[in-house]
Formats: structure tokens, C-alpha cells, sequence
């Protein structure tokens, strides 16, 4: 956004190709030497890709839906993981209490979808935020959901297979109610 002498904003600036609209989450991904953006917008459950080229412009690739129109903000957030030589896309999505993780094709496409939520047992509700850590050898995502006041930790493997390591839900000796980024 620009700013006026007087201090009130401008118009945005809209990059060449780039998506329209309200971004709720994105993330950047290096597959191969190119870098690749991902974005999801509000009102709409879809990953959108893109690959950038060193002038910043971007061209748009095969978008990912993950379910049909959604009110307000689904995905609230999008995080880019790598397993081995697996890079992997790990979406948060409001309106179906899961996490969706989706592998980076060698194009920067997104393959197919694997989740892991409340429809496979695991109590989340609302999750708002993710992060990953690498520990002796195995990576991990860590989301945490304000609505169930939990923090979930999934073991991710070789070829997107999920596994719950530990979920801990707030109580009077954590603190953590209504985590979120």
C-alpha cells in the first residue's frame, strides 16, 4: 500500500499474475532451484500455486480445491514441509477441524490431499496455527487450535504417512487456552 502525504493509504499494489482477493494464509516453497508461492484466500477451501520467476512476476499453476465454497477464512493457515527429499504443503482447515497435507509435485503442483483431524479422531477444533521441528531425524508438525485449546503433535514419514505423537488440551496447569499464532 502506498501513503498519501496525509497519511491515509493508497491503493494496493497487485503483483503481475498474482492472486486476487483476501489471502487468510501463504507460504513460499524451493523445489528444484524454483520457488513456488502458495496461497489461500478467503470464502474458498483451494490452495492456489504459483511458480515465480526472478523478476517477481508469477504464473499461475493448477490450483489444489480441497472442499467447495467456504464463508469467511478456511484455511487459516499453510505451512511448507520437507521429509527426506519430500516437500510436502500442510494446510490448516477451519471449517473441517484438520490438518491436509499435500506433496509438492517436481512442476510445484500439489498432489492430492492426506488429513488427519477430527473425522480420524483427532480433537481439534478451530486450528489456527502450525509449525515444524526436526528431531533426531524425524519431523514433526505441531498445530495448535484455539476452539479445543489444544496443541497436536504429528509425526510426518516418508511419503506423507501422519501419526499422532501427542495432543494435549488446555487445562489450569498449561495455560494455553485459545492458542493461536
Amino acid at each position: 500500500l502506498a501513503t498519501a502525504t496525509d497519511g491515509t493509504l493508497g491503493a494496493g499494489l497487485q503483483l503481475p499474475g498474482s492472486l486476487a482477493g483476501t489471502v487468510c494464509a501463504q507460504s513460499f516453497a524451493q523445489v528444484g532451484g524454483v520457488t513456488y508461492f502458495y496461497a489461500a484466500r478467503a470464502g474458498e477451501a483451494t490452495i492456489h500455486s504459483y511458480r515465480m520467476a526472478a523478476d517477481g512476476s508469477m504464473t499461475a499453476l493448477a490450483p489444489r480445491v480441497l472442499a467447495g465454497a467456504q464463508p469467511g477464512v478456511d484455511i487459516s493457515a499453510l505451512k511448507v514441509v520437507t521429509v527426506g527429499s519430500e516437500t510436502w504443503v500442510a494446510s490448516l482447515s477451519l471449517g473441517a477441524d484438520v490438518l491436509r497435507l499435500c506433496q509438492v509435485g517436481t512442476d510445484g503442483t500439489l498432489g492430492p490431499p492426506a488429513m488427519i483431524g477430527v473425522p480420524q479422531g483427532l480433537g481439534l477444533a478451530n486450528p489456527a496455527a502450525i509449525e515444524t521441528v526436526t528431531m533426531d531425524g524425524l519431523t514433526y508438525l505441531v498445530a495448535a487450535a484455539s476452539g479445543s485449546s489444544s496443541v497436536s503433535v504429528i509425526e510426518l514419514a516418508p511419503g506423507g504417512a501422519m501419526r499422532v505423537a501427542d495432543h494435549v488440551v488446555d487445562t489450569l496447569d498449561t495455560r494455553f487456552q485459545g492458542v493461536q499464532a
